[in-house]
């Protein structure tokens, strides 16, 4: 589960991230089309920069909570909404009733008092749940949208890593026939390889027959594998060139960083320009390893290595079980170039000491030019006033005494005096028509009922002045401080 206060700045620094990405992928696009074909030490330098440099400057820039000279964008939050003055409980005004005769009055039986009661009884449930409905559906109205988006983005990168474990276990299932080479000419050249380069450890070897070209892997304890048929159908110096091909792979560290770069796209897959990235590095490190053994081998014997292993391949088969290992001939469609280089040219690389410095400083200056996003403010509506806590006393401008109650039993006096008359008006009316017998039931049960109401009008009335009396008490007692007790008592 997202923590609420971390998830804004997840989602700032992801949309951040998109940005300046996006600016410096392009950027270095479009700079290495300029630049020279030897330079290739440049050209790697600066697809590194462009997989790890938005990561850096993404995060420096949230970090810093800097203003970058184009702005930043505030990214809303959920806004807190207060239910709507329709969803919550009010008191209805209901239209007035029909008038009726006193006669028609009294022969009402009064039969609704239990069941007013049980609907008042029933009120504070009913209100509480419509309450709890409401705040439920206020929730959904205001759903995060920024947890949806990242769960989004967890579960994407889930499945790519996933996808990853899945590569790596085809990789093991490969190369698990595998045949460790501990001695023989090809081992003898490798170590003679490494004395030249000043490598101290051993690099293993082996054997496979399920492969068709050498490969590099293991991030931890690299590895070379050759196709078992490299050893009967290669010469010598063609075997050296591969060895000190794949050699330099393993110096560079390059089943590392393919290992990383893939890691990088599984988890970022939102941005598809990794995948220019990584390719335009896999590009330019083959060309160094290229160049490498060439200085060892020979360029001759390295293109016609190539040549001969570009008949081997099985394109499709090779893609996907050796997803994770760095192939001497992984792009089939790079072999003829790569042949020509090296038959061709001269000076084979080309160092441009001032790229990389320059790289840098680009990447520095996104960091405070780039536009970016930041945690923005809650948008709520105005809350509803909250009652005071109890105990507090009211303000000095409100009354004691709650008016509306204080106003009711008026109404309610005053239409127990306009009963009283009524029913006396009945009365001397039935009296002169002779049938004060006939509704003398009627008559009394209309005064009893009218008694209980004078009764319960004076209760109120009583109550309503207590009340009022200990609001005034409260109101006008002095404040007490607990702590000084014990010392006023300790000193009499």
């Amino acid at each position: 589960m997202i923590p609420e206060s971390l998830s804004p700045l997840l989602l700032c620094w992801l949309l951040t991230y998109l940005v300046h990405s996006t600016l410096l992928v392009a950027l270095i696009a479009l700079v290495t089309r300029c630049l020279p074909k030897a330079a290739m030490g440049a050209r790697e330098a600066l697809w590194k920069l462009a997989l790890i440099g938005g990561l850096g400057s993404a995060s420096i820039q949230l970090a810093c909570s800097s203003e970058p000279w184009c702005g930043s964008l505030p990214l809303a939050e959920a806004p807190t909404e207060t239910p709507p003055a329709a969803d919550l409980p009010s008191v209805l005004v209901q239209p007035p009733l029909e008038e009726i005769s006193s006669s028609e009055a009294a022969l009402v039986p009064f039969e609704g008092l239990d069941t007013l009661q049980a609907e008042a009884a029933a009120a504070p449930a009913a209100v509480e749940e419509r309450s709890a409905l409401t705040a439920w559906l206020a929730r959904a109205r205001a759903a995060d949208w920024r947890l949806l988006v990242l769960g989004a983005w967890f579960g994407g990168a889930l499945l790519g890593l996933v996808a990853l474990l899945r590569a790596w276990r085809r990789l093991q299932r490969t190369l698990r026939w595998r045949t460790p080479l501990v001695s023989g000419p090809l081992r003898e050249q490798l170590d003679e390889l490494c004395a030249e380069v000043g490598h101290r450890g051993r690099i293993r070897l082996s054997c496979a027959s399920e492969i068709t070209e050498p490969v590099a892997f293991g991030a931890l304890r690299p590895e070379i594998c050759v196709p078992l048929r490299a050893i009967a159908r290669l010469s010598p110096a063609q075997q050296r060139s591969m060895l000190a091909h794949e050699l330099a792979h393993v110096l560079r560290c390059d089943p590392s960083w393919l290992l990383g770069t893939r890691v990088l796209e599984a988890l970022l897959f939102v941005q598809p320009l990794n995948r220019l990235a990584r390719r335009g590095l896999e590009d330019a490190s083959e060309y160094l390893c290229d160049d490498f053994a060439a200085r060892r081998g020979g360029g001759l014997a390295l293109a016609s290595c190539l040549a001969e292993i570009a008949g081997w391949l099985v394109p499709q088969r090779e893609q996907r079980s050796l997803a994770l290992a760095v192939g001497m001939a992984r792009a089939p469609s790079r072999l003829s170039h790569r042949i020509e280089r090296l038959l061709v040219e001269e000076q084979r690389e080309e160092r441009l000491a001032w790229l990389t410095p320059v790289g840098l400083s680009a990447c520095s200056l996104l960091v405070f030019v780039a536009p970016g996003f930041r945690p923005g403010s809650a948008e709520s509506t105005e809350p509803a006033e909250e009652p005071s806590p109890r105990g507090e006393a009211a303000p000095a401008g409100e009354a004691s005494e709650p008016e509306p109650v204080t106003d009711a039993l008026s109404a309610l006096g005053a239409e127990i005096e306009t009963l009283t008359g009524e029913i006396d008006a009945l009365r001397a009316e039935l009296a002169s028509r002779g049938l004060t017998q006939r509704f003398a039931a009627q008559l009394s049960t209309l005064e009893t009922r009218l008694s209980e109401l004078s009764t319960r009008r004076a209760r109120l009335h009583q109550v309503l002045g207590a009340l009022a009396a200990l609001t005034t008490a409260a109101q006008n007692a002095p404040p007490t401080d607990p702590l000084a007790a014990p010392s006023a008592a300790t000193n009499p």
